[in-house]
């Protein structure tokens, strides 16, 4: 009664499903009366499975966000300092363990080489290229790096993650064990 009233005469209601599932409606309607021809109708349906398609999208990107920030959140609940690399050294991502152990801020991390942000002799993570990191996880004890004390690192690769080769490290100090 209210579209008639507001003096549209015809229309046409699409029920926008995903699968077996009602997620909305859609509706146009026309003041002139008989004007929705089957090209119209098809354009509308059209438009339908576009916006079908458009809720799908954003249903997934918030399911995503959420995973990632899940993620992230439990990545930075550990005590360990975790640092991914490509395989040249360049640091990829990493866990708040580890900017706060080196001190220093996020900008001053990402991208930058490994070796150089802890203070130590580029062959001491050159784990890239070692027999080991080949054929699974690679251990080595580190001394006098920014990280402090003694570090136990274990690196390990992760391949294509983050779209390339990559090795993931796990620092854990170990000083009070070894002394």
């Amino acid at each position: 009664d209210l579209l008639l009233k507001q003096g549209f005469e015809g229309g046409i209601i699409l029920p926008l499903e995903s699968g077996n599932q009602m997620i909305g409606g859609f509706s146009a309607w026309t003041r002139h009366r008989g004007s929705m021809k089957p090209p119209h109708r098809r354009f509308i349906s059209g438009v339908g499975r576009q916006l079908v398609l458009a809720l799908e999208n954003q249903r997934l990107f918030e399911r995503v966000e959420q995973a990632k920030s899940e993620w992230e959140s439990t990545f930075d609940a550990m005590d360990d300092a975790v640092w991914i690399t490509d395989r040249r050294g360049t640091v990829k991502r990493f866990n708040n363990a580890f900017r706060v152990r080196l001190g220093l801020p996020h900008d001053e991390i990402l991208g930058q080489p490994a070796w150089m942000l802890l203070g130590v002799d580029g062959e001491a993570l050159d784990f890239a290229g070692s027999d080991e990191i080949r054929t699974g996880r690679f251990r080595r004890e580190i001394e006098g790096s920014r990280l402090g004390g003694i570090i136990e690192v274990v690196a390990t690769p992760a391949p294509f993650t983050l779209g390339e080769p990559s090795i993931v490290y796990v620092a854990r100090d170990v000083t009070a064990a070894r002394e």
